[in-house]
């Protein structure tokens, strides 16, 4: 069978790749629309919560209205408050008892003078106590009200309705109703449609406008009028509920640091924050059941491609297999490798000229092998002479050099009287300047030397190596103030020598362009993988800045700062041959940070 042949039998995989894609469009529908189901399932609940929440509110408000406005209770309240009869009194109180004691979970109603003074109520404990600096007594004087929650002693949610009292547009005192808070909490506790993880609550800003829950929570029964979020928290759905804003939160984090979803409601008239909420993993658990038959299902398929696909790639693959396998030995050095010809059809043609190749391989590899030896014998060659050249020239260079400063010395110092200033002047300006060529003549040979030097890698600890560098530098800057700052430096793998080197010319160059500071600051770190040296010192132009790691290339005059520009270049040359890149910032006057990396 021709190799197009089996190509034809080979694109029946490609059915796989519609039969996913098909799959995936049909899980990601079925997805959004049990997304949309549950997201819409929790805005019924939540528009059922909130009109049962306003419907109570309605209630309390209609209850308010109904004791306010009893004439003859309002008489008589307003003679009791002129004259303090105890029979009227106790008419008032009886009222008062008969009216709580048909109101389903009604603790006690009273009647308070302007000053806060209970003058009346069904609880006689009460008559007499002041509650002037209560917030139900303080807002019922303004209007009715009907948000004031509170806990009695026994720990019981206790709602308070209160609201002015007038007889004839005179005020004269507030009518307050004491509740137990069943109806609200026969709301938040109903986890109807909700699972096992969702909950309603109802959250208010406290004095200090942080939020807080009005309500036992699900999780935390405790939570009534105990548990706040700081305002701060923005993020929180229960926060958003007070802004004033209807909205469906996807992916909020309640007060457990569980991912859920929310829907926030604001209770306009009561000034409270509803939310109706659901733990994210309960309510998509359907959508991961969806996802997982997915899975299972996509699975099978691929099995069944999977055997058949045993059948194509056996026919059209070995061939491929025994060349590859060919192909590596010869990679090995094993030139006597041959490939099978398997077949009559293109894979057997491939497989012949593969043959061919390789033996025009072994031959063009024993002309190769020749010309190595021959190359590699001359660049030996070239690195003896290079090696004796590089001595030659520092012993010829140096000879001379010591002549100049033995012989200056032995001027300045058998004929000083005879000298005068300029004279002793220039000889110090020859001796300087051939100590400075001696000390080029040596950077030279080490910029040479470390093209060629074999490099051996181990690890380094650069904390221990930078503080040693730095105690061997102390007789550069003795008598100057400078601070070094060295962060946490993690070991890295290297040659030790050579990385100390990195440390001594970068160093050196820190404390020698700070010594104009007052107090020279010099900082050593790492940021990620990249080291870094940063100083406080004169900085340099960034136009300038590729000038920088070149041979012999300076940006001081030699007057300034003394060296030979060939620092930069061998920390270039030891930071290339370790497999990293180095560069430099900085600013004039605002001091400058030379940054490095190796190879990871």
């Amino acid at each position: 069978m021709r190799i197009t042949h089996k190509a034809y039998l080979t694109l029946l995989l490609v059915s796989l790749v519609p039969l996913i894609a098909i799959g995936v469009v049909s899980y990601t529908i079925a997805k959004q629309t049990i997304t949309a189901q549950v997201l819409r399932h929790l805005e019924s609940v939540a528009f059922i919560q909130k009109a049962r929440v306003e419907g109570i509110i309605d209630s309390n408000l209609e209850v308010l209205g109904l004791i306010e406005t009893k004439y003859q209770m309002l008489l008589t309240f307003e003679r009791i408050i002129k004259t303090g009869g105890k029979n009227l009194q106790d008419l008032v109180n009886l009222n008062l008892s008969k009216t709580a004691s048909s109101m389903k979970e009604v603790m006690a109603i009273s009647l308070l003078t302007a000053d806060g003074r209970v003058a009346a109520s069904s609880n006689s404990a009460l008559i007499g106590t002041s509650h002037s600096g209560k917030e139900y007594f303080v807002r019922g004087k303004r209007g009715n009200c009907i948000d004031v929650l509170s806990l009695n002693s026994s720990g019981k949610l206790v709602n308070y309705l209160s609201g002015p009292l007038y007889n004839q547009g005179r005020f004269l005192g507030v009518l307050v109703i004491e509740e137990i808070a069943a109806t609200i909490l026969d709301v938040t506790d109903d986890y109807t449609g909700l699972g096992s993880t969702g909950e309603t609550f109802l959250v208010k800003k406290d004095k200090n406008g942080d939020l807080m829950f009005l309500v036992p929570l699900r999780f935390d029964p405790h939570a009534a009028l105990r548990r706040t979020v700081s305002m701060h928290d923005l993020t929180a759905p229960s926060m958003q509920a007070l802004q004033k804003e209807e909205q469906i939160l996807t992916d909020a984090v309640d007060y457990r640091g569980k991912s859920v979803l929310a829907v926030i409601r604001y209770i306009r008239r009561a000034g409270w924050g509803l939310v109706v909420k659901r733990d994210r993993d309960e309510a998509f658990a359907s959508v991961s059941e969806l996802r997982n038959m997915f899975l299972i299902f996509t699975f099978a398929i691929a099995v069944i491609m999977l055997a058949v696909s045993f059948y194509v790639a056996g026919s059209v693959t070995t061939p491929l297999i025994n060349l590859t396998t060919a192909a590596r030995k010869i990679k090995e050095g094993d030139f006597s490798v041959r490939a099978e010809v398997t077949s009559n059809d293109e894979m057997g043609d491939l497989e012949m000229h593969f043959n061919r190749m390789t033996e025009n391989l072994v031959a063009a590899n024993a002309s190769l092998e020749q010309n190595v030896k021959e190359r590699t014998a001359q660049l030996e060659a070239a690195n003896k002479d290079l090696d004796s050249f590089s001595y030659s020239v520092s012993h010829d260079l140096r000879s001379p050099l010591r002549a100049i400063d033995s012989f200056s010395g032995i001027l300045m110092e058998e004929y000083h009287d005879r000298l005068d200033d300029e004279g002793r002047r220039l000889l110090n300006i020859v001796r300087d300047n051939a100590i400075r060529m001696g000390q080029l003549i040596d950077d030279v040979l080490a910029f040479s030397r470390m093209s060629r030097k074999d490099m051996q890698m181990v690890e380094i600890n650069i904390g221990e190596l930078v503080n040693k560098v730095i105690e061997d530098l102390k007789p550069s800057f003795e008598g100057r103030s400078v601070r070094f700052e060295i962060k946490l430096l993690p070991p890295v793998y290297g040659d030790r020598s050579m990385m100390r080197q990195v440390f001594v010319n970068l160093l050196s160059n820190a404390i020698k362009f700070t010594h104009l500071r007052a107090a020279a600051i010099i900082e050593i770190g790492v940021e990620g993988s990249v080291y870094y040296i940063k100083d406080n010192g004169v900085g340099f132009d960034m136009q300038y800045v590729d000038k920088l790691f070149g041979l012999f290339q300076r940006l001081h005059r030699m007057d300034e700062y003394e060296g030979t520009g060939i620092g930069l270049a061998i920390v270039k040359r030891i930071i290339t041959k370790h497999g990293g890149r180095v560069w430099a910032e900085g600013k004039l006057d605002e001091g400058a940070t030379f940054y490095f990396t190796l190879a990871a």
